[in-house]
Order: structure tokens, then C-alpha cells, then sequence
């Protein structure tokens, strides 16, 4: 005669307690991710100038008024000069506006440098388009042809200059090295061998990631 071990069901507030907590680790992990976005403000970003003089002090007081305190703006004698700027570290980009009338200005950024620095710096140049776009249509022009360019001057890789890639991988990477941490942990015994798992697993996921 077999016999068969019953399993006791979980009691209710041992159920209860469970659920109410897992909602809670979810939570954190996700306010982890939103809340240096939320309340995160950048301030003082030193950002390369170029342009002729009252074109420059009209875009700053605009930039200032719509967004005070954000840039701290450094004059450059040309693209070449805010580009040495960039690469030296004394800017995290530039607006270029160009001396010849009617050509559109373009805005350099530096991802490896500021992703941050980088939005924004991508908003100015959303901003400055539909500026160009309405004086074009306004003059009779066509708005196609003038178009503000967005140079990435420093960018994070050639395949992912502007870390898009890194960005949407940042959120599967966690919860992968969770994973990776837990399954270590509950199948691996003794300490050097968990080491060793560690390592065999940060090296896989490096190889994998420079793959892609």
C-alpha cells in the first residue's frame, strides 16, 4: 500500500502577507528606475556658443527665460573651437549658428559624456527647428530644406552613438543579473564556487552584450 504525502495548504495571512510584500519589492524596483528622472533637474550645464553676437544673445535670453538656470553658456570662436571644447571636457556640447543668413544652425552633443546633457541638448534643437520652420514658412521658403542637424561630437560607440541601445537594455540587464544572482545562490554551494559562478557569469554576459 502506497501512502501519500499531503501537502498542508498555506494559511491565509501567510498568503496575504506574501502578495502585500511581493507588491512592495515591485514598487521599490520601479521607483528605483523613476525616481532620479522625476526629480532630477539639471543646472548650470556648461554649453559651447558660436554665432554671430546679437544672433547668440537672443537665443541665451530665450533659452534663460524658457529654461532658467539650465546652461551656463560658453562663447567659442567657431564649430572647430566649441568641437576642442567638447573633446576637452569644458562643455557637454554646442549650438553652432551659422554667419551666413538663412543657413540652419546645428547642435553638437556629447552622449559618452552626459546623457542628460544630451536630451537636453536635443530639446534646444527641437525648439530651434520650429523656430527656423516658422520663419522659412513665413518668408515663403520651403520648410524641408532648412533642417537644424544634431551632430553627436563624442558619441558612446559607432553602433549606439547616442546610447539609445544602452538605455532599453538598462531595465533587462537588472532583472537579468537578479536572476543571475539568485540562480548562483540556490544552485551553487560553498563560496569560492559561487565566486567562480560569478565570475564565469559576468564574463558571459559581457561577451554577449559586446555581440550585440
Amino acid at each position: 500500500m502506497s501512502t501519500s504525502t499531503v501537502t498542508p495548504h498555506t494559511g491565509w495571512p501567510r498568503a496575504i502577507l506574501i502578495g502585500v510584500l511581493g507588491s512592495f519589492v515591485v514598487g521599490i524596483v520601479v521607483l528605483a528606475f523613476l525616481w532620479p528622472a522625476k526629480t532630477s533637474t539639471p543646472q548650470h550645464l556648461p554649453v559651447s556658443i558660436s554665432g554671430p553676437a546679437e544672433t547668440v544673445s537672443a537665443l541665451e535670453s530665450a533659452l534663460a527665460e524658457k529654461a532658467p538656470d539650465t546652461f551656463d553658456f560658453v562663447d567659442a570662436d567657431d564649430r572647430d573651437d566649441a568641437v576642442s571644447q567638447i573633446e576637452q571636457r569644458e562643455t557637454y556640447g554646442a549650438i553652432i549658428l551659422d554667419e551666413t543668413p538663412g543657413t540652419a544652425p546645428e547642435v553638437l552633443t556629447a552622449p559618452a559624456g552626459s546623457a542628460v546633457a544630451t536630451q537636453m541638448l536635443g530639446q534646444v534643437a527641437t525648439q530651434l527647428q520650429a523656430q527656423l520652420t516658422q520663419a522659412v514658412t513665413a518668408a515663403g521658403g520651403d520648410p524641408t530644406t532648412a533642417v537644424v542637424t544634431v551632430t553627436p561630437v563624442v558619441p558612446l560607440s559607432d553602433s549606439d552613438p547616442t546610447g539609445t541601445g544602452l538605455a532599453a537594455a538598462s531595465f533587462p540587464l537588472t532583472i537579468g543579473g537578479m536572476l543571475g544572482g539568485v540562480l548562483i545562490a540556490l544552485g551553487v554551494a560553498g563560496a569560492i564556487r559561487r565566486l567562480v559562478a560569478l565570475a564565469g557569469f559576468g564574463t558571459g554576459v559581457g561577451i554577449v552584450l559586446t555581440l550585440m
